[in-house]
């Protein structure tokens, strides 16, 4: 594994403990998922995690052409676990709306809420790497690379304070914006169903 990426003639430091150190997050070395294949779903026991998830009121939207249901039980997304989906939607998948999830969320969300050791770290650089070898795979992820240059000097022209990725993961100030956007969301749903029925 590379250690360093140049830029600009500049060596960027890109590895897994450096990318945890950006979101603050724990480091482990070996994770709970360094062997399971979330791309063919290989070593899962998918019926085992909808068991977990399911069974409650609190309701997601699935991607089309996928075949797990909708429902999510309500007391397991405490404050702490829908903190987490709103990283795994806004830094690893770019979605539409909050409450549309995919299988991949949905194993990941399960092994969270299990407190199994997920190294964010690891799986972010592998689909960086996935994303440099293949433009059409992979994730990338523009905000992190512009923190990791911007900390050895790289020259930016222009640095958005909103491009900048939060210094912790799970902190208040994050907190205090999920729960306005969670309340707007609700809002908007609800003054959809409203001009629905009257249609």
């Amino acid at each position: 594994m590379r250690s360093f990426v140049k830029v600009r003639e500049v060596n960027v430091p890109i590895t897994e403990m450096v990318i945890c150190q950006i979101y603050d997050v724990s480091y482990y070395y070996c994770d709970y998922l360094y062997k399971t294949d979330l791309k063919k779903f290989s070593n899962i026991d998918t019926d085992e995690i909808l068991r977990f998830l399911m069974e409650g009121k609190e309701m997601w939207a699935y991607r089309t052409g996928t075949a797990i249901p909708e429902t999510f039980n309500q007391e397991l997304m405490t404050p702490k676990a829908k903190m987490w989906m709103k990283f795994v939607y806004l830094r690893i998948w770019l979605v539409r709306e909050m409450s549309e999830i995919s299988p991949i969320q949905a194993i990941i969300t399960y092994r969270i809420l299990q407190k199994k050791q997920i190294c964010i770290g690891t799986w972010i650089y592998k689909n960086l790497v996935d994303c440099a070898r293949n433009l059409g795979k992979g994730i990338f992820f523009p905000t992190l690379i512009s923190k990791l240059c911007k900390r050895v000097g790289v020259p930016i022209e222009r640095t958005d304070k909103t491009m900048n990725p939060p210094k912790k993961l799970l902190d208040n100030d994050l907190f205090k914006q999920f729960v306005p956007l969670q309340t707007k969301q609700k809002k908007e749903k609800r003054k959809r169903g409203f001009q629905e029925d009257e249609d």
